[in-house]
């Protein structure tokens, strides 16, 4: 998503590049979650971003095991978490060195659609992010009080 939204032309890369794009950001499980039953909710997204000619084709010729032992086999499966207003990763990446204040404290929550429907017409300036994680469930964060 970042890429779309700072415009960055995907066209110059190759596709081990793209894969591991694929792979840090969990892409790729989208598209096979389920036996790919919901893969065209993936491929929806990626062609509203306009990442669909440069993604979709490493989704198409490879398997899920495929993306699994790739980032088993470049150790791009790690943690980053915050330490002392830093990111901080196990792994030796290049991660900002910059730092971070608290500027809003968040509660995650999972909730139904009904729940988060009534929460949305109540104040939807609570909400920060919600993502569907299952049919009719939803996970949240948003504004602590």
């Amino acid at each position: 998503m970042l890429c779309s939204l700072y415009n960055r032309d995907l066209s110059k890369y190759s596709e081990k590049a793209l894969t591991i794009l694929l792979c840090i950001d969990g892409w790729y499980i989208g598209y096979y979650n389920k036996g790919g039953r919901y893969k065209d909710v993936n491929i929806y997204w990626m062609e509203m971003l306009d990442m669909d000619k440069y993604l979709l084709p490493i989704l198409e010729s490879h398997d899920e095991q495929y993306f699994t032992d790739f980032i088993k086999e470049h150790h791009l499966k790690t943690t980053i978490t915050m330490k002392n207003n830093h990111l901080y990763c196990e792994r030796n990446i290049n991660i900002p060195d910059y730092e971070f204040e608290l500027v809003q404290p968040v509660t995650r929550e999972n909730m139904s659609d009904s729940e988060l429907r009534l929460l949305y017409k109540m104040n939807p300036d609570e909400i920060i992010t919600a993502a569907a994680c299952y049919k009719d469930s939803y996970s949240i964060c948003r504004k602590a009080g």
